[in-house]
């Protein structure tokens, strides 16, 4: 039984089409992968996959080996207010 997943990943290094076109490619070739919508104005991809068959983690890593490393997002301080400067 699959176990389907959705997850939006920062991507700050996608900066034009190629890089569209290579995240696309990349991510699609994987086992387990449903579907991808990737946006070049928000530098995010959009996954949606089989759990079961795909780790996020495989998915991360074939986008750092193409040159496009996830950034991680902090929530560290998430609901507090930051000092002022």
């Amino acid at each position: 039984m699959a176990i389907a997943k959705e997850t939006t990943l920062s991507i700050p290094a996608m900066s034009c089409n190629h890089c569209v076109q290579t995240i696309t490619k990349t991510l699609s070739d994987l086992a387990g992968v449903e579907s991808l919508n990737v946006d070049l104005p928000t530098k995010t991809v959009r996954l949606a996959y089989d759990a079961e068959t795909l780790s996020l983690a495989e998915a991360e890593a074939k986008l750092f080996e193409a040159g496009y490393p996830v950034q991680k997002q902090s929530f560290a301080n998430r609901g507090k207010a930051l000092p002022l400067k």
